[in-house]
């Protein structure tokens, strides 16, 4: 009798432990679903990070988690960066800055960890992260079209249809075009993978998706973002017609493109502007070097002069994530440039910014945390990786994306799911 009891016991003690065990992984998948859902509306996303990490620390079982984190290797490499940071910021005057900094980049440290740490995802959970983002943006787009119709009415302006006028209620537009431009390439992906098992009705809701999707890109006028779009969309067709032998769709996409630049180039002024704008930059000297330039491309080159110039004076640790800001907000003064040291610009490229809070080192270890997981996913054909390291890898040219939240959280969410949940069995 006693035996019975005591085993009795001990199984009601097991079912608790895995009811336990189940209610913190489901916990983790919806908490997971839904910051991907978040990014578009970005200061939600915060709040369901630090939930997520409750729920990692409650849930326990350290010793397994340290095991998983050993056979990661690669969650070293990521997290690395961020340690890094954290030396530079003790070296640094300006150690409030470099204390804010590291709070910005936290993401970069959690997400790894977590999500290294945590069980793979199966490939369905996978697919549903996607589809929250794609979701997510689909509304959040719809709520910017609506307001900018509003404002229109009211103003009769068409400017609110474009730029940061569009975007301006939740996010930057250079984010928002990089969102959007992965959920493309899920969808993408998931049409060449998955041709044959999809319906005729599935095949034409992705066209659509991608179709408003791409419009969206274009309305943000984002020059990174359309130029990332137009890679996107190249490599697709390429694919379709030399490694599918899908004619029909290949030529539909070439006349969709085509068609679109046509378009964009006749109707969207304020699209075509921009995109005439950095080219007349590039193509004129004296513009690129005016210091009283109001022009954005034109302002870029000033900017990225005065950080290379600042690099040169200090190339292997660099100055410190705390003081970067200060001293490029002194060379502004000292060139001259106004509209950068009114408005206290960085350097808008992340490369460039890496090199002046952590040198040489810095640039180094964020050039090892694109690579070798980028060569690991070509290796294992993580494609969906390969893709996203070639996207924040263009975004990190004009925009210093890993100095704000909106891109130190998507880079360290998708960075982390993709790489460790999206993995072949090799």
């Amino acid at each position: 009798m006693v035996f019975i009891k005591a085993l009795i016991t001990n199984n009601h003690f097991s079912d608790k432990v895995y009811s336990v065990k189940q209610f913190h992984s489901k916990a983790y998948l919806v908490i997971v679903t839904l910051i991907a859902f978040s990014f578009p509306f970005v200061k939600a996303t915060p709040l369901l990070i630090v939930l997520l990490a409750i729920n990692w620390l409650i849930e326990g079982n350290f010793a397994n988690k340290l095991k998983l984190l050993s056979i990661n290797k690669v969650v070293l490499l990521f997290i690395s960066f961020y340690l890094l940071h954290i030396i530079s910021a003790l070296y640094s005057d300006n150690l409030k800055v470099g204390l804010f900094d590291l709070q910005v980049k936290l993401s970069l440290l959690v997400f790894p960890i977590i999500v290294a740490s945590s069980a793979p995802l199966t490939l369905k959970k996978t697919h549903n992260v996607y589809k929250a983002l794609i979701g997510g943006l689909i509304i959040s787009t719809i709520i910017m079209l609506v307001r900018a119709y509003i404002f229109y009415g009211e103003s009769n302006l068409t400017h609110h249809f474009f730029y940061h006028y569009l975007s301006s209620v939740f996010i930057h537009p250079s984010y928002l075009s990089m969102y959007i431009n992965l959920s493309i390439c899920f969808l993408l992906y998931h049409y060449t993978n998955n041709t044959s098992s999809l319906t005729i009705r599935g095949k034409i809701i992705g066209a659509i998706i991608v179709l408003y999707l791409s419009f969206i890109v274009v309305l943000l006028s984002s020059r990174v973002g359309i130029a990332v779009l137009v890679l996107a969309l190249t490599v697709f067709i390429i694919y379709q017609l030399f490694a599918k032998r899908r004619l029909l769709i290949g030529v539909l996409c070439i006349a969709f493109l085509c068609i679109s630049i046509i378009l964009t180039n006749m109707f969207l002024d304020q699209v075509s502007n921009r995109v005439v704008e950095l080219n007349s930059t590039l193509k004129n000297k004296t513009q690129s070097t005016n210091v009283n330039t109001q022009k954005s491309s034109a302002v870029r080159l000033l900017i990225w002069e005065c950080a290379y110039n600042l690099f040169q004076e200090q190339p292997i640790f660099g100055y410190g994530n705390g003081d970067v800001n200060d001293k490029l907000n002194s060379k502004y003064e000292e060139r001259g440039i106004t509209l950068a040291r009114s408005l206290s610009l960085n350097a808008h490229n992340q490369y460039l910014q890496t090199l002046l809070g952590t040198g040489m080192l810095g640039l180094i270890l964020l050039g090892l945390i694109l690579a070798i997981p980028f060569a690991l996913s070509i290796k294992y054909k993580n494609y969906l990786y390969t893709m996203f390291v070639i996207i924040v890898s263009i975004n990190f040219l004009p925009e210093s994306m890993l100095e704000t939240q909106a891109g130190t959280m998507f880079f360290g969410y998708f960075n982390s799911v993709l790489f460790f949940h999206n993995q072949t069995k090799s």
